[in-house]
């Protein structure tokens, strides 16, 4: 029996846990930048992938998809969030 690929898959939630020391130390600083705290971009730069991508915001760091989708879909969303 071949499968549609609507029945193919399950609606995803990923959440996030950052690091704050780690985003101080690699998150790409502007270079005039003197906000202490510009390392918090990351969250809006992170909704916004997710966002366009077909995923709503539930809370914090925590998003499902709007879709089903595979595992497949989700490892090539995350290559192209990284």
């Amino acid at each position: 029996m071949v499968q549609n690929k609507k029945n193919l898959g399950s609606r995803k939630q990923i959440t996030f846990d950052l690091s704050q020391k780690a985003l101080t130390e690699h998150y790409p600083r502007p270079k005039l930048s003197v906000n202490p705290t510009f390392y918090k971009k990351a969250y809006s730069d992170i909704s916004r992938f997710m966002r366009k991508n077909g995923f709503e915001h539930r809370q914090f760091s925590v998003y499902t998809s709007i879709e089903k989708l595979t595992n497949t879909d989700i490892n090539l969303l995350m290559d192209n969030l990284a």
